[in-house]
């Protein structure tokens, strides 16, 4: 399929996911975590949203713990990443039928 995305991702004018996450990739290594979380509205498939955040929560983390607790605050990068786990948990939710 990475062929195929490719393709029509070229059509279209968007990226593959692929590229997405490798940018994400990027940015984290360079410890650019607000461009990091702006690409994430680029992903079209869940399980890359999923991987995305994912991604950017083990690097949060691990800038926390290097950093002293003063130096470096992640509640804002929390709250940037609120929309997207939002969307994650309502993929997840089976839906309920009322009796």
């Amino acid at each position: 399929m990475g062929k195929l995305d490719e393709f029509f991702g070229s059509l279209t004018g968007k990226r593959s996911d692929s590229e997405v996450l490798a940018e994400i990739e990027s940015q984290l290594a360079e410890d650019n975590v607000s461009r990091a979380i702006g690409l994430i509205e680029e992903l079209d498939k869940e399980q890359n949203v999923v991987l995305a955040v994912r991604l950017v929560l083990r690097k949060l983390f691990k800038l926390k713990t290097d950093a002293d607790t003063s130096s470096f605050k992640i509640i804002p990068f929390l709250k940037q990443l609120i929309p997207y786990i939002n969307e994650i948990k309502k993929r997840a939710l089976p839906c309920s039928s009322s009796r």
